[in-house]
C-alpha cells in the first residue's frame, strides 16, 4: 500500500521550528495534549493542498513562527501511477510540494523547489480528488459540533457539496430565477397590454367617430352633388321652356309678318284706289263732283283702315321680336348658368339616374349637418394614432404568448430539473443509508438518513435518524439520544458520507470532543473501521482524549510541546504514551 502523502515538513510554521512529520497508508492516528500543535500539521496539509482560508479567520502571515520573517510547509507527494500520477511532468515517484508563507503577506507554491503558479498545484490535487475546501473530506476542528448545530437544510448543502451535486440545485436556482424573470416579464407586459388595451378603446371609439365623419361628409357631398344636379334640372326646364316660348314667339312673328305684309298690300291697294278716284274726280264736271265726293271719302276711309293695319302690324311684328330678343337674352344667360353648373357639379360627382326634389335634399342634407357638426372636431390624426395602438396591441398580444409560452416552458424544465434533483438525491441517500448503517452496527446502532420536505428545494433538509439498543432510529434530538449518542451518529454520518467521496486522503480533527470515554472508544472504532473499508485511502484522525487501542493497524504519532516548540515522535506498537489531558495504551 502507498501513501498519498507520504510526509510533511514544517519550518517556522507557528509553533513548529524544524519538524518532520512521517505519514503511512491508511490511518494516521496523531495523539497529543490541547495546544500541542496537533491542528496545526492538519491545517499546514490543507495550505499545500490549496486551501483558500484559514480556521479562526486568521491571515497566512500570523502563521509565521514568532520572530521569524518567513515559514514553509513541504508536503511528500506519491507521485506513482497508481494515483494516476498527478504530477505528470515530472518523473520521480514522489514530488515535493510546498508553500512559503511570508510576514509581508505574500506567499508562493514550490513544485520541486520551483516556484510554480496556484493553479497548477491546485489543477494536480483535483485531478485525483483531492479538495481541501470540501469540509466533508477535510474535517478540522469542531466540524461536527458545528455540523450538529447546523439546520436540516445546510446540513442538505453540505451534502450536496460534498457530494458534487451542487450544480443540481444551482440549475434549479438557475431556472427558477428564468422563471420568475420571465414571469416579471410576463406581468410587465400584461401590464402594458392593460394600459394599451385602455388606450386602444379609447382611440377605437374616437376612430369610429372618425369614420361616421367621413361617411357623412361623403353623403353630403353626394346630396350636396344631387342638389347641384337638381337646379341644373330646374334650369335645363327652365331652358326647355323658354325654347319653346321662342319657337311659339317665332311662330307668332311669321303670323305678324304675313299680316303686315297683307296690311301693306291692302294700305298700297288702298291709296292706289284713292289716287285713282282723286283723278277721276279732277276729271268729272263740277256737275257730278258730289257723287265722287262720297266715294273719294269711302276710298280714303278704307287707305286710312289700310294704313292702321299696317301700323298695328307693324308694331305687334316689332313687340314679338323684342320679346324675341328678350326671351332669346334670357335663355342664353341660363344655358351660361347651367354650363357653369354642370362644371361645379361635375366636381362634385357624377349626375344620378334620378333626381329628387330640392326640397326634400335640403332637408337631408340639414340632417346629415346637424349630425356631423358635433364630428366636425375629430382630427384626421385619429387614424394614425388607432392604427398605432392596434400594431402596439398586435405586438404585445404577441409578445405576451410568447412569454407566457416561454413560461410555461420553463415550468416545465424547473419540474424536470426538481424531479432530477430529488432522483439524485434521493438515490444518493439509499446508498449512503447503507454505509451509515454499516458503520453505526459497529457499535450497536441503527441509523437512517432521509430527504424531508422534497417538495421545495429551498425548504428540503436532511433528516438523520439513529438508535442505539433500539431496531427503530429517531431523528437527533436531546429527548430521543443522548449528547454522546448524537456525536457518535453524526460521526458515522460524516464518515459515511466521506467514504462515498473519491478521494485519496482524509481527515478528521478532534472528532471526540466533549465526548466521555466509552462514546470516545466508540467513535475510533467507527474511524478504524471506515478506513478498513476504504482501502488505497489515506486517513488522517487527530484527538486530545485517552484512547485504547489493541491489535489494529494504525500509524500513532504523538505531538507534546517543549520549551515552546511542537515536536512529533512516532509511536512503535507495544508501547504507551502518556500526555497532559490523556493516555494511549496500545
Amino acid at each position: 500500500m502507498i501513501a498519498t502523502i507520504r510526509g510533511l515538513q514544517l519550518t517556522n510554521f507557528m509553533s513548529y521550528k524544524d519538524a518532520y512529520i512521517p505519514l503511512k497508508p491508511g490511518l494516521n492516528l496523531i495523539l497529543g495534549p490541547n495546544g500541542a500543535g496537533k491542528s496545526s500539521i492538519l491545517l499546514a496539509i490543507s495550505l499545500v493542498l490549496g486551501l483558500s482560508y484559514t480556521e479562526r479567520g486568521r491571515r497566512l502571515s500570523e502563521l509565521i513562527r514568532w520572530g521569524e520573517d518567513e515559514a514553509s510547509i513541504s508536503l511528500i507527494i506519491d507521485n506513482t501511477e497508481k494515483w494516476g500520477r498527478p504530477f505528470k511532468n515530472i518523473r520521480g515517484e514522489t514530488v515535493r510540494v510546498g508553500r512559503v508563507l511570508r510576514r509581508d503577506g505574500e506567499y508562493y507554491y514550490l513544485l520541486e523547489d520551483r516556484i510554480t503558479p496556484k493553479r497548477e498545484v491546485q489543477a494536480a490535487f483535483n485531478s485525483i480528488g483531492v479538495d481541501p475546501e470540501n469540509m466533508l473530506l477535510i474535517m478540522h476542528q469542531l466540524m461536527v459540533v458545528k455540523f450538529s448545530s447546523t439546520s436540516a437544510q445546510e446540513k442538505l448543502r453540505m451534502l450536496e457539496e460534498a457530494a458534487g451535486f451542487q450544480s443540481y440545485r444551482s440549475d434549479l436556482a438557475e431556472a427558477e430565477w428564468r422563471l420568475k424573470e420571465a414571469m416579471v416579464e410576463e406581468r410587465r407586459i400584461l401590464d402594458s397590454l392593460n394600459a394599451t388595451l385602455d388606450a386602444h378603446d379609447y382611440w377605437r371609439r374616437e376612430y369610429e367617430k372618425l369614420k361616421r365623419r367621413r361617411l357623412l361628409e361623403s353623403r353630403l357631398r353626394e346630396l350636396n352633388a344631387e342638389m347641384a344636379w337638381s337646379r341644373i334640372s330646374r334650369r335645363e326646364e327652365q331652358i326647355l321652356k323658354a325654347k319653346a316660348r321662342l319657337g311659339e314667339i317665332d311662330d307668332e312673328i311669321l303670323k305678324l309678318r304675313r299680316s303686315l305684309e297683307a296690311a301693306e298690300v291692302e294700305a298700297l291697294s288702298a291709296k292706289s284706289s284713292f289716287q285713282e278716284a282723286l283723278e277721276m274726280m279732277e276729271r268729272v264736271p263740277p256737275g257730278g263732283i258730289q257723287a265722287y265726293r262720297r266715294e273719294l271719302s269711302l276710298k280714303a276711309e278704307e287707305w286710312v283702315k289700310s294704313e292702321v293695319e299696317r301700323a298695328v302690324s307693324r308694331m305687334g311684328l316689332e313687340d314679338a321680336l323684342e320679346r324675341r330678343r328678350v326671351l332669346e337674352a334670357q335663355t342664353r344667360i341660363l344655358e351660361a348658368e347651367v354650363e357653369d353648373l354642370r362644371r361645379e357639379a361635375g366636381r362634385l360627382g357624377p349626375r344620378p339616374s334620378t333626381l329628387r326634389k330640392a326640397l326634400e335634399l335640403a332637408s337631408e342634407i340639414g340632417a346629415v349637418e346637424a349630425e356631423l357638426k358635433p364630428l366636425k372636431d375629430v382630427s384626421d390624426d385619429v387614424e394614425e394614432v388607432y392604427l398605432s395602438y392596434t400594431g402596439t396591441l398586435e405586438d404585445l398580444k404577441r409578445k405576451a404568448e410568447e412569454v407566457a409560452s416561454a413560461r410555461r416552458q420553463l415550468l416545465r424544465e424547473l419540474e424536470g430539473r426538481m424531479r432530477e434533483w430529488r432522483r439524485v438525491v434521493q438515490a444518493y441517500l439509499e446508498e449512503l443509508n447503507e454505509s451509515f448503517n454499516a458503520i453505526l452496527g459497529t457499535v450497536g446502532g441503527v441509523g437512517s438518513i432521509s430527504l424531508r420536505d422534497a417538495e421545495d428545494v429551498e425548504k428540503a433538509g436532511l433528516e438523520i435518524s439513529a438508535a442505539f439498543g433500539s431496531p427503530n432510529p429517531r431523528p437527533l434530538d436531546s429527548l430521543s439520544q443522548s449528547g454522546g449518542e448524537r456525536s457518535v451518529a453524526l460521526v458515522a454520518f460524516l464518515l459515511a458520507l466521506q467514504q462515498k467521496i473519491r478521494s485519496p486522503f482524509r481527515a478528521i480533527d478532534e472528532f471526540d470532543v466533549h465526548m466521555d470515554p466509552r462514546n470516545r472508544e466508540a467513535v475510533t472504532r467507527l474511524i478504524i473501521s471506515s478506513s478498513k473499508n476504504m482501502p488505497g485511502t489515506q486517513y488522517l484522525a487527530i484527538t486530545p482524549g485517552t484512547l485504547r487501542i489493541l491489535d489494529e493497524p494504525v500509524h500513532i504519532l504523538v505531538v507534546q510541546k517543549v520549551s515552546g516548540l511542537s515536536q512529533v515522535e512516532e509511536l512503535k506498537s507495544g508501547e504507551g504514551v502518556e500526555f497532559a489531558g490523556g493516555q494511549l495504551e496500545t
